[in-house]
């Protein structure tokens, strides 16, 4: 078991039916075994993967700042 205390992850995912699922799979991982992790996972199923980038990288940083 790792202890991820003070440890900040973000992620995203798009609604590509490749990624998708993974990503929503990922979290649900995350979730259920976090160990002190602090994380943020932002479904954007509208955006794509050449989208989401640049449609969610103001409230990535946002969140990322806030937790300083």
């Amino acid at each position: 078991n790792n202890d991820y205390t003070n440890t900040n992850l973000w992620f995203g995912g798009s609604g590509a039916e490749d990624i998708n699922p993974h990503t929503n799979s990922l979290n649900q991982k995350i979730e259920n075994n976090s160990s002190g992790l602090r994380f943020k996972y932002l479904d954007a199923p509208n955006e794509k993967h050449s989208t989401i980038f640049r449609a969610t990288k103001a409230k990535a940083l946002i969140w990322i700042f806030d937790q300083q």
